[in-house]
Order: C-alpha cells, then structure tokens, then sequence
C-alpha cells in the first residue's frame, strides 16, 4: 500500500465472494443502466411475446372477448415469458449466464447470489437515494 493511500477505505470495501461457485463482486454502473434498459423494454418484449403478430387494436379485443379458456392460457404463457426477461436481466446485472442459472442453480441459490450481491454491491443505500430523490420529484 502506497505512502498516501487510505487503509481504512481499503479495509471497508466488501470483498468479492464466492457463492455456490459463483464469483460475486462490484460491478459499474453501466450494468445497471444496461438492465435498467432490458427492463424499460419488458412490457413490448411481453406483448410482443404473448401476441405475436397482433395490433393493439387486436390484443384489446381479444381481452374484451376473454373467457376462461383465454385466461388459462395468457397465464401459462406469462409464467414461461416474464419469468425467462427477469432471469436474464438479473443475470446480466450479477454477471453470470441465464443459462448456467437456469440449469445449475436451484431457486434457493439464485436467491443466495442475489442477496450477496445486494450486499457486496450496496444496494440498499442506492435504492433509499434514489427512492428520495423520486419522491422529492413527485408533487
């Protein structure tokens, strides 16, 4: 360590981890405006997903002649479309592939690495700053 460098803003920073084999560790923002992005995006990936093809005109009459048969299916399709988006953005964001997450991690360990990241990543403080300045924004 150099003559002028802090010891004590070395020794505070969180360390990367490893957990359930997955390397945790800081990332830029870039990564968080690039899943912010994939997030802005969801709601036309979704539609355009469950309605392939179709106009708003047409999805909205397809919703006004919704019966239950159109309702069992939207949701079968939402549990296979929004649950894939949000791994991929999450993914994205920790660093480690959808596909290593979807067939090597249990829901358990996904949830381990996301807590961890949270943490090495300080994220609370973010989400308060931001939460802050969004309601000092709102009239």
């Amino acid at each position: 360590m150099g003559l002028f460098q802090n010891k004590s803003a070395a020794m505070s920073l969180p360390k990367n981890k490893k957990v359930h084999g997955i390397e945790i560790k800081k990332v830029p923002v870039g990564k968080y405006i690039a899943a912010m992005r994939e997030m802005e995006e969801l709601p036309s990936i979704i539609i355009h997903e469950l309605f392939p093809g179709k106009s708003m005109a047409d999805i909205m009459a397809d919703f006004s002649r919704a019966d239950e048969e159109f309702a069992i299916g939207l949701m079968g399709k939402l549990l296979i479309v929004l649950p894939e988006k949000l791994l991929e953005a999450l993914c994205s964001v920790i660093g480690i592939s959808a596909q290593v997450a979807m067939e090597q991690l249990t829901p358990k360990e996904l949830l381990d690495i996301t807590r961890e990241f949270w943490k090495i990543n300080e994220l609370s403080d973010f989400f308060k700053s931001v939460s802050g300045l969004i309601r000092q924004k709102l009239p």
